[in-house]
């Protein structure tokens, strides 16, 4: 998941913010339909590895989301602060 990510995110560099969430909400909808992440949050499997999942989407998904929403807040693409949209 962190690779495809990050592959998303590489390949969208200097393209339009628009085009950049998109993609990366699609790459990330992909990853975590791969991985089962709806399952696991509504508690079907193992507990650990629920938790483990939740702390992975976390910091991959969610502060790289956070990341591009500030970077779009920066540079004036987006007038609400990037704290309402997370």
């Amino acid at each position: 998941m962190e690779r495809t990510l990050a592959a998303a995110a590489e390949d969208t560099e200097g393209q339009l913010f628009g085009v950049r969430v998109q993609r990366f909400l699609i790459a990330a909808g992909s990853e975590l339909g791969r991985i089962g992440a709806a399952q696991l949050a509504t508690g079907r499997g193992d507990a650990m590895l629920r938790q483990y999942v939740e702390q992975r989407v976390d910091a991959v998904v969610y502060r790289r989301l956070d990341e591009l929403f500030r970077d779009g807040h920066r540079r004036g693409l987006l007038a609400a602060p990037p704290e309402l949209l997370s």
